[in-house]
């Protein structure tokens, strides 16, 4: 009886030993997980500042001039002295559009001949003798456009086709014995009635509301025949 007991004695104590061995474990506490590197923020590219064109077809009571991208003058045509064919070759490598070139005979005053040249809103006419010139030449413009090919067209003031009148007033336009008008060569004489200027007309729409097309020639006076 006696043995029994220690053997289960020692059985006890070994099953206490073996308890004591396993000690929970604990967990190794897992590694701090590192922040993300934060996706790096797309700097706005700036948007390139561009010169505005400035290229422009001017008309005046006495020229025609188109100005290059800088503002200067690319080419000029005087209405009493110059052959409109070297600006109309300007004017179309400009506009990237050849006008319709015409020659027919006749014209203003008896002349022999008559040479058009001619871009969508624009119609340049020259009537002409070869014997007599360039006295006996005589330079008329039609512009039915705000453009030509692209390029804006206006008066030396600001004024284009299809304006109002009131925006054609405001930029100096006024009214003559013969209708309106525009960029008199002397100011002073717009509204003489011994004296004329000559002036750039300004012909009106249907309902007298805005610019329908600008007319020029030498021989555009304030009063008098147009």
């Amino acid at each position: 009886m006696k043995k029994f007991r220690a053997v289960a004695v020692t059985a006890a104590v070994l099953v206490l030993g073996l308890t004591g061995c396993t000690a929970t474990e604990v967990a190794a506490p897992s590694p701090t997980t590192s922040r993300s590197a934060e996706a790096p923020v797309a700097t706005p590219t700036p948007t390139p500042t561009t010169e505005p064109d400035l290229t422009a077809v001017v008309l005046s009571a006495t020229e025609l001039i188109l100005v290059d991208e800088q503002g200067d003058t690319a080419a000029l045509l005087d209405f009493h002295s110059a052959d409109p064919a070297a600006f109309a070759e300007a004017l179309s490598a400009a506009a990237g559009v050849d006008a319709v070139e015409t020659t027919t005979p006749g014209g203003f005053e008896g002349a022999e001949f008559t040479t058009e040249y001619e871009w969508d809103g624009l119609l340049i006419s020259r009537s002409y003798s070869d014997e007599c010139l360039p006295q006996c030449q005589s330079v008329y413009l039609s512009v039915d456009g705000s453009h030509v090919a692209g390029i804006p067209i206006r008066t030396a003031s600001g004024i284009s086709v299809g304006d109002s009148l009131a925006e054609a007033q405001a930029l100096g336009a006024q009214q003559t014995p013969n209708g309106w008008a525009a960029e008199p060569e002397d100011p002073a004489l717009i509204d003489s009635e011994s004296n004329p200027t000559r002036i750039v007309v300004l012909n009106l729409d249907e309902a007298d509301a805005a610019i329908a097309s600008l007319l020029a020639s030498g021989w555009f006076l304030s009063y008098g025949g147009i």
